[in-house]
């Protein structure tokens, strides 16, 4: 996937997060499609390209949603920087697992925006409700970032730039180990 194609993707993301999403609310929740892209965005591009990608993602996050003051723009990139770091030192090759981190990293991304507004003063929510809340959108961020993982799973295997042909295999470049 390209850095540049991603650009695009965002802000379509954000539109489907403020427009089509809400005709799919479950008790007034929906998937936070920004978390699922800041996952995309994580694993599949390297550190310099994740934390512009995901800078960028959190600046458009924060135009078009409601968290406002530019949570979002310092946030997502130090998670982006998490999930890169925790990628080097476990395997996040399957999508029920990249699922269950989309799902932690809802939580924590709810408690900390919670704590901000906090030490910020803002009125908030109860701790209950917010919990509950956090909670039950996190389960369903994660529920629909599994489809898209399988999705995008699929879509890669499919475009793979590297086919194995009858030409493929003559070529002895392939079939050399360590050279």
């Amino acid at each position: 996937m390209k850095p540049w194609f991603f650009l695009m993707v965002i802000p379509i993301l954000i539109l489907l997060q403020v427009t089509v999403l809400d005709c799919l609310k479950i008790f007034d929740i929906k998937p936070d499609l920004t978390l699922i892209g800041l996952m995309l965005v994580s694993l599949f591009f390297d550190l310099r390209y994740a934390i512009f990608l995901s800078a960028f993602l959190g600046f458009i996050k924060d135009i078009f949603l409601v968290n406002g003051i530019g949570i979002d723009v310092l946030i997502l990139p130090f998670w982006s920087f998490f999930i890169i770091r925790l990628s080097k030192k476990i395997t996040i090759d399957y999508n029920y697992i990249r699922a269950i981190l989309t799902f932690i990293i809802g939580i924590f991304n709810a408690a900390v925006i919670r704590l901000i507004y906090y030490l910020c003063g803002v009125a908030s929510i109860g701790i209950t409700t917010f919990m509950r809340m956090a909670l039950w959108e996190s389960v369903y961020t994660a529920v629909v970032s599994f489809f898209v993982f399988e999705l995008m799973s699929s879509i890669i295997s499919k475009f793979n730039p590297i086919r194995l042909t009858k030409r493929n295999l003559k070529d002895s470049s392939l079939l050399s180990v360590g050279s």
